[in-house]
């Protein structure tokens, strides 16, 4: 399972999560790796530590609309397609860890400096480590994506 492992060693070498996913997937896709982690620079911390949505939530339906979408906008099909694919992954995302808000994964608000430093320190118990936590989502992203992926495949027949 080429995706999760890769998803890890980007991150490992200091590339956000957003990038982490999309560049655990470009390869599927003959993308432009620089392209690629380029793409994702900005939506780290919920669209630039805003503590807003997961960038590797982000990244993951990035992925999905490369499979499912189309580059015409009358196709109807792939549109709703697309739309379907996303709302199952967010779906099964928010099961898995009851938000796709970074705030709310990291029980801190990371737009603040004393936030996004607490939420760094690996010795405070209350807070989860933003890391471990980080690295840990982009592993499920991609397992939870590939599914997603898998289902759509089988539903276009």
């Amino acid at each position: 399972m080429r995706h999760p492992n890769e998803a890890v060693n980007l991150y490992s070498k200091n590339f956000n999560c957003c990038q982490s996913i999309l560049g655990s997937f470009g390869p599927d896709f003959d993308l432009n790796m620089e392209m690629v982690l380029k793409l994702g620079a900005g939506l780290s911390g919920g669209l630039a530590f805003h503590g807003e949505t997961c960038g590797a939530v982000i990244g993951a339906c990035i992925i999905l609309g490369l499979v499912n979408g189309s580059n015409d906008p009358s196709n109807d099909l792939a549109e709703q397609t697309t739309y379907i694919s996303v709302k199952e992954f967010l779906s099964d995302f928010k099961k898995k860890f009851g938000t796709t808000g970074c705030n709310k994964l990291f029980n801190t608000d990371v737009s603040t400096p004393e936030g996004f430093e607490l939420a760094q320190e690996s010795s405070n118990t209350e807070i989860k480590n933003l890391n471990e936590n980080c690295c840990a989502n982009s592993t499920t992203t991609t397992d939870m994506a590939k599914i997603t992926i898998f289902l759509s495949h089988a539903r276009k027949g």
